[in-house]
């Protein structure tokens, strides 16, 4: 079982309980059709510029120097894959177990605390991501599945 993390972003007591095993693999499923193209051009990022670099070793990738053109990108596919009608449910469905100062996260807290804060909220939903998916995200899961691209 994964402990619930707590920790402070731009001055908000953020709490993320982990999902569920079945939430947490039907919200797999979802970030993944929406993330697969950006991953896609992300895994490319990497490599492309990590090949002018002396070592492929999964763990260097944190030295590894990113065109940020490519970044761009993929972070364009994202955007382009996300229908703007499933955008409510998805947030809603991501901050479900997300609490802010012990408090369960509600849409209208969301649209509150968040309003003409979007660099925030995505950070709280990296976390939530983060927390749910994170030794799938580490430095050597990701390497090894970028080294095979």
């Amino acid at each position: 079982m994964i402990s619930p993390v707590t920790k402070t972003i731009d001055d908000l007591e953020i709490t993320v309980q982990p999902w569920g095993a079945r939430l947490a693999f039907q919200n797999q499923l979802i970030l993944g059709k929406l993330l697969a193209p950006a991953l896609k051009d992300l895994g490319k990022a990497v490599m492309t510029t990590s090949k002018n670099q002396e070592s492929q070793d999964p763990e260097s990738l944190e030295n590894t120097s990113i065109d940020l053109g490519l970044i761009g990108s993929a972070f364009s596919s994202v955007l382009l894959s996300i229908d703007p009608d499933k955008a409510d449910s998805l947030i809603t469905t991501m901050m479900s177990n997300v609490y802010l100062k012990n408090k369960k996260m509600t849409p209208e807290m969301i649209d509150t605390i968040f309003m003409g804060k979007f660099e925030t909220l995505y950070k709280v939903l990296w976390m939530v991501v983060e927390v749910n998916f994170g030794s799938f995200l580490s430095k050597n899961a990701i390497g090894r599945l970028l080294k095979k691209a």
